[in-house]
């Protein structure tokens, strides 16, 4: 919720506040308030005061238009409280001042420059707003929200990610048999040996029939001996 607050109204409304106040404090030694040294410019002050913070919250409010009452008002609050500092009751003829009267001249002073404002139609709003409250979302929504869209897609989604670890998974046995071949053809080699030795049953010799004697078959071609040489001469 937003609230805007015209800079020129607060002023006139402090301005009056301190006047306001200052009547109940003292405006001259020894111990003189505003009430015991005026018979009628305390009376006059209360009643200018309040009808400055009247005028300003009227306007503020907008139930009436920016007029040049509340710098009438202000300027003739100014005028009063000058005087008396300047020129102090009988009462109060060689008395010094005090915290009273410089609290209502600083007020009029306050209140001057806010109908200054104010008639200049110098437009100074504080915007007081209240701080937003960050909506927190917990990470585990995120995350589900995540799953939902994957276990949207279907089964087609989930092959695909199979597919992929599959290859990938190819990928590396075959960097590693490319590496480690040898050796690795070598081990399963033997180790292959190893278990078919261990497991295959004993190799039977094969049945060798020796061939027939020359002699005995007559029907077969029987080699030529070589004729005997002429001894030589």
């Amino acid at each position: 919720m937003r609230r805007n607050f015209d800079l020129s109204t607060a002023l006139v409304a402090i301005g009056a506040i301190a006047v306001l106040v200052s009547l109940f404090l003292e405006w001259y030694s020894p111990g003189l308030r505003a009430w015991d040294v005026f018979e009628i410019v305390d009376w006059a002050l209360l009643a200018l005061a309040v009808a400055a913070l009247v005028v300003a919250g009227a306007e503020a409010s907008g139930a009436s238009a920016p007029t040049t009452r509340l710098g009438w008002i202000c300027g003739i609050v100014a005028l009063i409280v000058i005087a008396q500092i300047l020129d102090p009751p009988p009462a109060a003829r060689d008395a010094t001042r005090e915290i009273g009267a410089w609290i209502a001249l600083g007020g009029s002073a306050v209140m001057v420059i806010g109908a200054v404002m104010a008639l200049a139609q110098i437009s100074v709003t504080i915007d007081v707003s209240e701080r937003e409250r960050r909506r927190r979302t917990a990470a585990v929504d995120a995350r589900a929200g995540d799953e939902g869209g994957s276990g949207g897609r279907g089964p087609g989604g989930s092959r695909g990610a199979h597919d992929a670890g599959a290859h990938e998974q190819e990928s590396a046995e075959g960097r590693r048999s490319g590496l480690w071949g040898k050796g690795g053809t070598r081990s399963s080699g033997s180790s292959g040996s190893s278990g078919s030795s261990g497991s295959a049953r004993p190799r039977r010799e094969p049945i060798v029939t020796p061939p027939p004697a020359m002699g005995d078959d007559p029907d077969r071609t029987q080699p030529l001996s070589p004729a005997d040489r002429p001894p030589p001469e």
